[in-house]
């Protein structure tokens, strides 16, 4: 008996994740038909994982995958013969192209939930690296991220800016006002 998984991302077009989407893995079965394989759903990082066994091993055959989430839905391309396992399928789901997030936006969405109650700019360097770990986030750019919070800090110049500039490998003129 073969195990068969899919795994990816289901993400809107500006790059968040999109939480609770249904995930199908699909059979295309005829021209006019399609078997389901496998149905799940997204985390909130909108990730999945889709597995499913067969009994035995099936000749040529063509799968995709469809998400579907507040009535919109996306089907990706066919995935023929899937003989590496597992199958990585990332989606994007709602009209307009992808932009995807910058990566402010990706490091803020990533530490949101672990540093509530908490200032940026009061994050202790110690906690750098624990936090860094925690969020899936690079300790250099975290680290670059809190210093531009405390940077900003009372100045006219905001956090991001000051953020670019040190990504930039510049330190920001932040006068104080």
């Amino acid at each position: 008996m073969a195990t068969y998984t899919f795994t990816g991302r289901v993400v809107s077009p500006n790059g968040t994740p999109i939480a609770l989407a249904d995930v199908e893995v699909f059979e295309r079965a005829s021209l006019t038909s399609d078997v389901r394989k496998a149905l799940v759903q997204t985390d909130t990082a909108g990730s999945y994982v889709a597995s499913w066994m067969q009994t035995a091993t099936p000749p040529p055959w063509d799968l995709f995958v469809r998400a579907t989430y507040s009535g919109e839905s996306v089907d990706s391309a066919l995935v023929s013969d899937p003989t590496e396992a597992p199958v990585h399928v990332d989606l994007v789901l709602g009209s307009g192209p992808y932009r995807g997030l910058t990566e402010w936006e990706r490091i803020t969405n990533s530490i949101q939930s672990l540093v509530v109650g908490t200032a940026i700019a009061d994050i202790q360097p110690d906690r750098l690296e624990w936090l860094a770990r925690r969020a899936d986030v690079f300790p250099t750019h975290l680290a670059a991220y809190v210093q531009a919070y405390r940077l900003s800090d009372s100045r006219t110049v905001e956090a991001t800016t000051c953020y670019a500039c040190l990504r930039a490998g510049s330190l920001p003129n932040c006068r104080s006002s």
